[in-house]
């Protein structure tokens, strides 16, 4: 019996060894460090996504839309090597909207010169490239036609239909222009057969 008694002592003293101790402790760590990993994850995963709403602003301007998104309840983000303003991924066509019904932004941003200024165009996909060229053309006709005296300012937007094989009836590319003109003042037939030329 004080025999069986002694091999149940050595018994339970043996699983209490140090190794077994730090193997279980790694366990633990192994598992608490794996949690926080996946908790991480699905917070990051519900983050919005954001996309540049506008870019090459100047401070003055950027103030402007960032104090008009507050009033609007859009959330933002600015870029700290760009500049650009960043808002989440689905309200950025609305912000743009709402931001063109204020006004915003009142001066031209970048230019075809511009286009992706500080991006390697190696690792940008056709997609984008072809967005901001289409971005570019709007500024660059906007600065074009703001150029005539009675007009104060003017937004550009093209519809360019993309091309497909085998397609026999194809679409010319489009374009909508709104002209904010000084107070008092009017266009003449030349002027706007000038701008619809030039579109």
């Amino acid at each position: 019996m004080a025999a069986l008694e002694e091999t149940k002592n050595k018994v339970v003293v043996e699983g209490l060894d140090p190794i077994t101790i730090v193997r279980q402790l790694g366990l633990f760590v192994g598992m608490a460090a794996s949690v926080a990993i996946g908790v991480w994850v699905v917070i990051w995963s519900q983050e919005p996504n954001y996309t540049i709403l506008y870019g090459s602003l100047g401070k003055q301007e950027s103030s402007l839309i960032m104090d008009a998104l507050q009033q609007l309840g859009v959330s933002y983000k600015t870029d700290d090597s760009t500049g650009a303003i960043l808002v989440p991924t689905k309200k950025v066509h609305d912000a743009r909207i709402r931001l063109a019904a204020q006004g915003l932004p009142k001066g031209t941003v970048g230019g075809i010169a511009n286009v992706g200024d500080g991006d390697n165009s190696f690792f940008v996909s056709d997609a984008a490239e072809k967005s901001r060229y289409k971005q570019a053309l709007e500024m660059e006709l906007s600065k074009t036609i703001t150029t005539l005296a009675n007009v104060k300012n003017t937004r550009v937007h093209i519809a360019i239909p993309t091309r497909r094989l085998f397609v026999r009836d194809r679409h010319k590319p489009r374009a909508a222009v709104v002209l904010n003109l000084y107070p008092g003042r009017s266009l003449d037939d030349g002027q706007v057969a000038a701008i619809a030329c030039l579109i």
